[in-house]
């Protein structure tokens, strides 16, 4: 089975949709493996993408929260979290600009 995503944004959602309960993600903690399933990853996804766009409201300095088309930078080692991450900016409708530790910009 394929999904036809129309937008990065709605990968997550569509993905839940057709798979649900099966491994969306594996990932080792402390020597353990983990699995993420596509329902659960979406709900995460959708979770994280809501806490962008609401961060922080701070009175006079306004509102701090990711607005569409905002540029984003993620700086991170591989792992699953950064996954999670990229896809919530996507359906918050950001702009990803990720960065390895090591690299320089």
């Amino acid at each position: 089975m394929s999904i036809d995503a129309p937008t990065v944004a709605r990968l997550a959602e569509l993905a839940a949709d057709a798979y649900g309960p099966r491994t969306a993600l594996r990932f080792k903690r402390a020597g353990v493996w983990h699995t993420i399933s596509y329902s659960q990853l979406t709900k995460a996804v959708d979770a994280f993408a809501t806490g962008l766009r609401d961060l922080l409201d701070l009175g006079d300095l306004g509102d701090l929260g990711v607005l569409p088309g905002d540029h984003v930078g993620i700086l991170s080692e591989t792992c699953h979290e950064w996954t999670l991450c990229d896809l919530a900016l996507a359906r918050a409708r950001s702009r990803q600009r990720p960065r390895l530790p090591h690299q320089h910009p």
